[in-house]
């Protein structure tokens, strides 16, 4: 059906959307293991690109890239490196722009998952220093948040800056506040299904080691204040939760949020009782092994001390 309407008279709109449609179709069956999708997808893409349509020759050079980049984590580890260094090196040949600041976002992401937090600041800062005296508002905008993405990756075995309001307008006052004690910096957002996920496990790790010492700041990236303070009652969140709006920086602005790059969530930062960061993936099981490795005498409600051997004594 897509191919007959794409040979059907449309509007430059329809066009965009059917290509993409188009393009996301043929991808999906090639991850169904449809080998020959994926080939049509990838001589469509060219064919398009060298097309007469400049928006849609755009459009599919930029989507030609992304999936290139996509596909860097299934390689072996030693084609990765090759591949971020040829994907990289294009985009620092070019003019620094809005789509191709885009693309070294993406790429930004990808390295979170193949690289060491380290090699990762050190590519991204290279990625940041492309763009950030380009003269164009909206590049030095995705320039920042490269800078802070950057920052990120450099956080292990060094402290953690957060400032903020907590829901009940109190200052965070951290570190001082949180001094000698583990705490978990979760970005989440209420209508964030995946954050909202996340929310069980750490209620029940919350119980288990706050009295030990364990402390969980959620810094909230909603827009609007009324509603995270709907959301904590209803779901009965008892950890501190941060919500900012200091000169117009709530949501995605938020000042340790824009600090930081955080451009998904949830992002979940783990601090050890030193004032250091220990881990920034500690989402799911990450935390749980972190936490029985910052509190190896405490035992969770459904953990079984061991059986003694048969014949042990008393």
């Amino acid at each position: 059906m897509v191919e007959t309407m794409w040979g059907m008279d449309r509007t430059p709109a329809e066009s965009k959307q059917l290509f993409t449609l188009k393009v996301q179709l043929l991808m999906s069956l090639e991850r169904m293991g449809d080998a020959e999708a994926g080939k049509q997808a990838s001589e469509f893409l060219t064919k398009t690109s060298e097309g007469s349509d400049p928006e849609l020759a755009s459009q599919a050079r930029k989507m030609m890239f992304s999936i290139r980049i996509g596909k860097i984590r299934s390689m072996a580890p030693a084609e990765q490196q090759a591949a971020i260094d040829e994907i990289k090196g294009e985009i620092m040949e070019g003019e620094p722009t809005v789509s191709s600041a885009d693309l070294a976002s993406q790429l930004a992401s990808s390295l979170s998952y193949m690289l060491k937090p380290e090699d990762a600041a050190k590519e991204i800062g290279d990625l940041a220093d492309h763009f950030k005296d380009s003269g164009d508002s909206e590049v030095e905008k995705a320039a920042a948040s490269l800078i802070g993405m950057a920052r990120r990756f450099n956080l292990p075995g060094n402290p953690i800056e957060l400032t903020g309001t907590t829901l009940d307008g109190k200052d965070l006052n951290f570190p001082a506040a949180f001094k000698g004690k583990t705490v978990v910096v979760d970005f989440w957002a209420t209508w964030c299904g995946p954050c909202i996920a996340e929310f069980p496990n750490m209620k029940k790790l919350y119980k288990a080691y706050h009295p030990h010492g364990f402390e969980i700041v959620g810094i909230s990236l909603d827009d609007t204040k009324p509603v995270v303070e709907k959301f904590v009652e209803e779901r009965e969140i008892p950890w501190t939760i941060v919500w900012n709006d200091k000169g117009g920086d709530r949501g995605w602005s938020d000042v340790n949020s824009v600090r930081y790059g955080i451009t998904g969530i949830p992002t979940m930062i783990f601090v050890g009782k030193d004032g250091n960061v220990e881990s920034i993936t500690a989402r799911g099981h990450q935390l749980d092994k972190l936490l029985a490795e910052a509190y190896p005498d405490v035992k969770l409600e459904d953990e079984k001390p061991e059986a003694k051997a048969e014949g042990a004594g008393e």
